[in-house]
């Protein structure tokens, strides 16, 4: 029930509301108020689908009652059981203004400290269609009261509460419910009509309910009713009641509707002389003065209504008539009637400055432009007055215009320091007076050398190829100087083989001369594997394989006699120099039980930079009770630590190679089914935290998200939070997260291990790529700065080597690229080449800051940093052409790839096959990227394997050879790449006419039509392949190309992979391409604020500069800090200043003003090279 409110300092607030069948809408109206209100009141009319539920689930109190027929008795039941002291009345399909929400609070809170209204009218806006062409129409509307026994409905429909003399507000409120499919769909009308029908039995003079009823006459079509009923009772409503006015709009209105237009006018003159303010009426006579041929009328209506604006708050009218819908009235009249232009021009420029001077730039634009535009048409017979109102107005504009290009520049280097661009342009073009911010950075040209301060200050990473210091542990030097008077311990290397016939060799190498004995326990070889390790020595234990690790390596351990045992596996050798330390190692301590070693695993398909390190438990004595467990990722580990219940296992410096997750080498031991049966059994026989930790590891390299996140949580869960693979497990329970899309879950994931883990480098580096990828730059750069400031990772975490240095400088780099600061990026570049030189993406990313930074000078820069005095390498070579064909510079990049083929020629026999296969694929490539294909064609076949299957068939494509292109797709690709490419090739012979009978054209029709079905059971492998394939047709500008390959995306029902490639059509520079799919895709309900910046990018370069500044708006309406499109802004309204200038000058070349604001639009730009654009 109601009550009288007591004065509190901060009164509650109930939202009452009234729903039916709401489901969809509800969760947008709540969630306008969530925060804001202390109570929600649903009054749920006989919903039949989730209203209920998702009220209940956003904090509601729901009560159910059966329809009265009434909405006045209903909303009175939501009033009785609200508790507040004020009321807000919302519907379903309504919204509260967010900008709107502490200015209601204010309201409320003042009214209850300082007396004031029992209510005040909100400002509602009902949005007529889903576009922005047609404005909205506003009235007001009494939705918040005081609490009060007295404050209640009346009326069946289009209830209003008794609450006396209500103030008026500026509170806004967005209506949706008359959208077309909205209101259609509700079936409004009808239970409408009915209502004030009944209604009128029972008051049938009331002015309010006949009102009420010519307006759902006018709005389902029937003006002649509604003109009737309106007439009817037109002189009954006193000229104060607040829809007095929309009375007269309504019956101008239906008389216009019935041809009535000369009976309209004569409304409209004394609607205006009760309403002089009201715009709309104004509007509406210029409308009519068109349409009868009095075009001067009109032309003076319209001009009234552009200085009037807008009708004032006590008014109940639309958007726009006093503004822009009225210059589009004006400037069709000016097409026909090109008179009065000294009336038009001072008003035009009246509202210009207004306009501008409100901040309602988009108005000023419009009316400036309007009257540049006349005078441009007319400027041969503007005389006297007139002639002068032009050059004021045009001399106004050129100003007007720099002035914005100016604010906009400061706005947005206050809101982007950090970008270059902006700075460059702020020192170029703002007063010697501003502040700007000064950027330390290096210039460029920074040499990836040993003196940089990264290498200097810097510890290097751990690697594989020699020892590293380690506080925490014992180093070699230690080991070396303690152990030199000490009797050597007897050490037995024990492993576990089967098919190591390719690996068995060098490990052995690597470590048998330092042994002193080897068993070699061999689980059912079938190639030279025994003959192998008998020749460096071994023993060789036979032992058939029953499914148990633990068991395989404890038969190795039970023949062993010596002191210690080294466990090794084939796929592994240890670093150079490493072994023959072995034993001063393990004779300094008689304490100890064991060491854990440094295993260093070499990642991707070659033995190189990419690197993953962890510590394993690999020397101990030899001891019974050190016995491996676990059936599979078998352990010692816990048996050795738990001796004599102390602690007594180190951490050594020693390095172990481990080979065997290369690519070529993991596929081939096809592990994975092997080791998720045998890992599913421990996890039944053992139930523990570290079976869990493993069985999530297998499903998520099986791609089984779902249940390794599962796992790992349970892990988590369970596991001591010191122990090492906690640590691990945290990390790839939030990879796992990121995998499965949820970039929010997995940052909240990594900040637990933040929490836990604060010096795990690891932790910050994958923050850095999550929060890169959603966006939230300017958190990634300071992610990827605490990496740089950690270093790599302690010892005992698992680590992907180069997080703390290399490759963290390297995501920095790509950052700073990001964030439009090339000078930075490229000093980023350069610290992660001091660190690492081997390391492919730094110098990607250097050549492409370069790029941006030099232009055409950027080459040479490149060459002179990259390749050494005495020439290049194959390999510089290559590198140097890959990485301008990366920055799709394939013109650059073709002499380097030609000089690296004819230098692999001259490599050793043992390195030459590859070395010639790879150059011919980055040659094929290359002649692809530049419309050679026959070459392309011959030199992707000459690469083998190593060429890209893709490239070469639509290289064969271009070259009209669709039938070789098909046994290509066929033969070489494998996995969804095949069933894609022939589709491609299916399509682009129906494209062009050239399929070719008997060659295979079913079996790719069928590819085409299975598409859906592919898509379904692999989406995001699917996606990826399909835009690598389209992108090397959009490189190629092959147009039948690009139209084959784009049927590929037929099943995707995403839009995100349309807007990756409407910003990869930008990047080649298929300007016209990326504007249909970045439009199409923004239009349809995209919000990505670097899309809206490469559209108004797009848009600029074609020179439609009001496009491309509404683009660059929306692009910092979405995300203030998108660099681009405060540059591409400034570069907008820079543009169209010098645009109107240089046309000005040419119309009034004698005016002095003019003369002067001209040439301060006219002031060149600073050096292109800092745009943040890649020149194509």
């Amino acid at each position: 029930m109601g009550k009288e409110p007591g004065v509190r300092n901060k009164p509650a607030i109930s939202l009452c509301l009234i729903a039916r069948d709401e489901a969809e809408n509800l969760p947008r109206c709540l969630g306008s108020v969530r925060g804001l209100v202390d109570e929600i009141v649903v009054v749920d009319t006989g919903s039949t689908d989730r209203t209920v539920e998702v009220a209940e689930k956003h904090g509601a109190r729901v009560e159910r009652i059966d329809w009265p027929g009434d909405f006045s008795r209903a909303r009175n039941v939501s009033l009785d059981l609200a508790t507040g002291d004020w009321l807000l009345v919302l519907d379903a399909d309504e919204e509260l203004d967010h900008r709107d929400r502490e200015r209601l609070r204010a309201l409320v809170t003042d009214s209850a400290r300082n007396g004031g209204p029992e209510g005040f009218l909100l400002r509602v806006i009902n949005h007529l269609r889903p576009d922005d062409e047609t404005p909205p129409e506003i009235h007001a509307s009494l939705r918040l009261f005081r609490n009060s026994p007295g404050h209640r409905y009346t009326g069946s429909v289009h209830e209003q509460p008794q609450v006396g003399h209500p103030a008026r507000t500026t509170i806004r409120v967005h209506h949706w419910g008359y959208l077309p499919d909205v209101y259609a769909g509700r079936r409004k009308a009808e239970r409408n009509e009915t209502l004030l029908l009944e209604a009128l039995k029972t008051k049938p003079n009331d002015p309010y309910l006949l009102y009420s009823l010519a307006v759902h006459y006018y709005s389902t079509g029937r003006p002649e009713e509604s003109r009737l009923t309106v007439a009817r009772v037109m002189n009954r409503i006193e000229p104060s009641r607040h829809y007095h006015h929309r009375a007269v709009k309504l019956l101008a209105l239906a008389e216009q509707k019935c041809g009535n237009a000369e009976e309209a006018l004569r409304v409209l003159d004394w609607g205006l002389s009760v309403h002089a303010g009201f715009t709309d009426l104004l509007y509406l006579r210029a409308r009519l003065r068109q349409e009868v041929g009095d075009l001067p009328g009109a032309v003076d209506d319209a001009c009234q209504c552009l200085r009037q604006g807008d009708a004032p708050v006590v008014y109940d009218g639309h958007v726009g008539l006093g503004g822009r819908l009225a210059l589009d009235l004006l400037a069709a009249l000016l097409g026909s009637y090109p008179h009065r232009r000294g009336k038009v021009l001072m008003t035009l420029l009246d509202v210009a400055e207004r306009a501008a001077s409100s901040g309602d730039h988009d108005l000023a634009e419009r009316a400036y432009n309007l009257g540049f535009g006349n005078v441009l048409s007319s400027a041969p017979r503007l005389r006297g007055k007139t002639r002068d109102a032009a050059r004021r107005l045009v001399t106004r504009y050129v100003r007007y215009l720099k002035g914005r290009a100016t604010t906009e520049l400061r706005g947005g280097i206050e809101i982007a320091p950090w970008c270059e661009a902006l700075v460059s342009r702020g020192r170029e073009s703002l007063p010697a007076s501003s502040v700007l911010p000064q950027l330390p950075l290096p210039a460029p040209g920074v040499q990836p050398s040993a003196s940089t301060p990264a290498a200097a200050e810097r510890p290097a990473p751990p690697a594989a190829d020699g020892p590293a210091p380690d506080e925490a542990g014992t180093s070699l030097a230690e080991a070396t100087g303690a152990a030199s008077e000490l009797p050597w311990p007897t050490v037995a290397l024990c492993m576990i083989v089967r098919d190591e016939a390719v690996g068995l060799a060098r490990s052995l190498r690597s470590i048998a001369p330092h042994v002193d004995e080897v068993i070699v326990v061999d689980t059912g070889s079938r190639d030279a594997t025994r003959e192998i390790a008998v020749e460096h020595g071994a023993t060789v234990v036979e032992f058939p394989w029953n499914g148990d690790f633990s068991q395989a390596r404890n038969a190795g351990l039970d023949r062993a006699s010596s002191d210690w045992i080294l466990v090794l596996d084939a796929d592994e050798e240890f670093a150079p120099g490493h072994a023959a330390l072995l034993k001063k190692l393990i004779a300094q301590d008689h304490e100890v039980e064991g060491f854990f070693l440094r295993v260093v695993d070499y990642l991707g398909n070659y033995p190189g930079v990419d690197q993953a390190a962890n510590i394993s438990f690999r020397l101990f004595r030899n001891r019974p009770e050190h016995r491996y467990r676990r059936a599979v990722h078998e352990q010692v580990t816990p048996v050795a630590v738990e001796r004599d219940g102390k602690p007594t296992v180190k951490i050594s410096d020693l390095v172990i190679r481990h080979y065997g997750y290369l690519n070529p080498v993991d596929r081939a031991k096809q592990r994975a089914g092997r080791n998720m049966a045998l890992v599913t059994k421990d996890a039944s026989d053992l139930d523990d935290p570290f079976s869990h930790f493993n069985l999530g590891s297998e499903y998520l390299k099986a791609g089984r998200l779902h249940e390794a996140l599962e796992h790992y949580r349970e892990a988590i869960r369970r596991v001591d939070s010191s122990l090492v693979y906690a640590a691990e497990a945290r990390l790839r329970a939030a990879v796992t997260l990121a995998l499965l899309g949820a970039h929010e879950d997995a940052l909240v994931e990594l900040a637990e291990a933040e929490r836990s883990y604060p010096n795990y480098t690891d932790v910050y580096f994958l923050k850095g790529e999550l929060l890169r990828a959603v966006g939230r730059l300017l958190e990634a750069k300071a992610a990827f700065e605490r990496c740089l400031a950690l270093g790599e990772a302690p010892v005992e975490y698992p680590t992907l080597l180069g997080v703390g240095s290399y490759r963290a400088a390297t995501y920095l780099g790509d950052i700073w690229l990001d964030l439009g600061s090339p000078r930075a990026a490229s000093a980023a570049y350069a610290s992660a080449l001091a660190a690492e030189l081997r390391y492919v993406p730094a110098f990607l990313g250097r050549a492409r800051a370069l790029l941006v930074l030099l232009g055409e000078e950027a080459r040479a820069r490149f060459e002179a940093e990259i390749i050494p005095a005495d020439g290049a390498t194959p390999a510089v070579d290559l590198l140097v052409g890959y990485a301008w064909l990366s920055a799709l510079r394939p013109d650059w990049a073709l002499p380097y790839v030609l000089r690296a083929r004819a230098g692999a020629e001259l490599l050793p026999a043992e390195q030459r096959e590859e070395g010639v296969a790879k150059a011919e694929a980055l040659i094929g490539l290359t002649c692809f990227a530049l419309a050679r294909d026959e070459e392309a064609v011959g030199h992707l076949r000459a690469a083998g394997k190593e060429g890209p299957t893709g490239a070469l068939v639509l290289s064969l494509l271009a070259s009209s050879r669709g039938g070789e292109a098909r046994v290509a797709a066929a033969n070489l690709a494998t996995g969804v790449r095949a069933p894609l490419l022939l589709a491609v090739v299916e399509e682009f012979g129906r494209l062009t006419n050239e399929t070719e009978p008997g060659s295979g054209g079913a079996d790719a029709r069928g590819a085409l039509n299975d598409l859906a079905a592919l898509y379904s059971e692999t989406p995001q492998t699917y996606i990826e392949t399909a835009i690598d394939i389209i992108s090397l047709a959009a490189a190629r500008r092959h147009q039948a190309l690009l139209e084959a390959s784009l049927a590929l995306m037929k099943p995707v029902d995403s839009l995100v992979p349309w807007v990756r490639l409407g910003l990869y059509y930008h990047k080649v520079g298929l300007v016209t391409m990326a504007i249909a799919e970045l439009s199409d895709c923004l239009r349809r309900g995209v919000v990505d604020a670097e899309a809206a910046a490469t559209l108004g990018e797009c848009f600029l370069a074609k020179g439609r500069t009001h496009d491309a500044e509404q683009a660059f708006r929306q692009a910092l309406t979405w995300n203030p800090r998108t660099w681009r499109a405060w540059v591409g802004l400034v570069d907008c309204l820079t543009e169209r200043a010098r645009v109107v200038a240089r046309e000005a000058l040419a119309l009034f070349p004698g005016d002095e003003a003019l003369r002067e604001a001209a040439e301060e639009a006219l002031r060149p730009d600073p050096s292109p090279g800092l745009s943040g654009e890649t020149p194509t």
